[in-house]
């Protein structure tokens, strides 16, 4: 190894070097230094503050969606019960009330997540009321909220919304998304769904096979021997 020369021990290293030329930097230009910690000081506040209020807005919400979800269940219940004025009255009264509490979220709380899970409500009001296009569209808003493992919920109301309105193809891929997720607790039902939306596309073949899968997957099924007819009609069909 050789030695080293006093003309080594004399020259500064780089870190020393870059050292040096920042602490100049900060003597001439002190006050602009000042400006940048204020600034992002500011913003690191400024934004914990927005996390922070989001937080309490979300809480609200969720407050809101409470009051939805008890106004749609008891709306609900009323629906089967005997009809007579006054029972049309109090269900009446009991959906502008509902329609109310919607509202109100909406506008208080636009962009929160309780918001877009009252879309299903929404989506179930306006198949109610025939308005399958704005369903669908209800329906989508409410699936992109949910976490993945949860996308089923919103994807199967929006399969048989497109059903309803005779939108074969899109059921399809909805019914398609849901066989493509894992362990789905509604397999069994997007399998029947598939089958049909094949059988009405003139696809007969595969929608027998959709049904040959079906009877694979659930041989202990109630639904058994009437798929295992679907399945027969279809290949009959498909010849």
């Amino acid at each position: 190894m050789s030695r080293l020369r006093k003309k080594d021990l004399k020259s500064p290293d780089q870190i020393w070097q870059a050292s040096a030329q920042t602490f100049g930097w900060l003597r001439s230009n002190w006050l602009l230094a000042v400006i940048l910690v204020v600034v992002l000081f500011m913003g690191l506040v400024a934004y914990l503050y927005y996390r922070e209020v989001q937080k309490i807005n979300e809480a609200k919400a969720e407050h809101s969606y409470g009051r939805v979800l008890s106004l749609y269940e008891q709306w609900t219940l009323e629906q089967g019960k005997k009809t007579d004025k006054a029972a049309d009255k109090k269900n009446g009264d009991s959906l502008k009330e509902l329609n109310a509490a919607l509202g109100n979220l909406a506008k208080k709380f636009p962009h929160s997540r309780a918001n877009a899970f009252a879309d299903l409500f929404r989506a179930k009001l306006a198949l109610r009321d025939g308005k399958t296009t704005e369903a669908a569209k209800l329906l989508d808003n409410y699936k992109e909220h949910l976490p993945e493992s949860d996308e089923g919920l919103g994807l199967y109301p929006l399969a048989v919304t497109y059903e309803n309105e005779g939108k074969w193809n899109e059921a399809l891929k909805e019914y398609n998304r849901i066989l493509n997720q894992k362990d789905s607790a509604l397999r069994k039902w997007a399998l029947l769904g598939k089958a049909r939306a094949l059988k009405n596309l003139k696809r007969n073949k595969e929608a027998a096979d959709a049904y040959q899968d079906f009877l694979d997957e659930f041989p202990k099924s109630p639904e058994l021997s009437t798929v295992r007819g679907l399945k027969t009609l279809s290949e009959s069909s498909a010849q």
